[in-house]
């Protein structure tokens, strides 16, 4: 009864490893069908930043699928058009259609290397040219807050009102 034990669990774990196997075999094969499937597709990609290696530009199709493109500085930041003639599990490769625009996904243009954000150009030229620092800043002030008579009154009673408030509980406290 022992030995006939061990021949059917043996045979079991003989049936466990195949299916295993065929399991394996099945992802491989989808995989790779996956992948020949998309070779040959034209794309639109948004090129986000530079390959680990240094060698191409990372770009994402509209499934966040990673695109791998020629490191051409007019691409990054930009929506392009690509063909994928290589896939891999993880990636594609994308050759740029020839005739095809080159846009930027964005209302506003991209700022340049090592420029700013956030500062409006009148006030940095203002500040450039040698206008004091406080007429400057009461000029970014009064496009921020866009205050009109009335509003800026309000304010400042409802302070000065704050400010009585505070120093009446202060009083009362020592």
């Amino acid at each position: 009864m022992k030995g006939h034990l061990s021949s059917v669990q043996s045979l079991v774990k003989c049936f466990d490893s195949e299916r295993h196997a065929s399991e394996q075999l099945r992802r491989t094969f989808i995989s790779k069908r996956v992948e020949a499937q998309t070779i040959g597709e034209r794309q639109r990609v948004l090129v986000t930043e530079e390959s680990f290696d240094s060698q191409y530009y990372v770009a994402h199709n509209k499934f966040y699928e990673q695109v791998l493109v020629p490191k051409k500085s007019e691409f990054k930041g930009k929506m392009i058009e690509v063909d994928i003639y290589e896939a891999g599990k993880h990636y594609m490769k994308g050759r740029p259609v020839e005739d095809a625009q080159v846009f930027t996904p964005s209302i506003a243009q991209p700022l340049q290397k090592g420029q700013v954000s956030g500062l409006p150009q009148e006030l940095k030229a203002s500040h450039q040219n040698g206008v004091c620092a406080s007429v400057a800043s009461s000029a970014l002030m009064g496009r921020s807050w866009r205050f009109d008579g009335d509003g800026l009154k309000l304010l400042s009673l409802g302070l000065a009102l704050a400010a009585l408030i505070v120093a009446l509980v202060i009083d009362k406290l020592h």
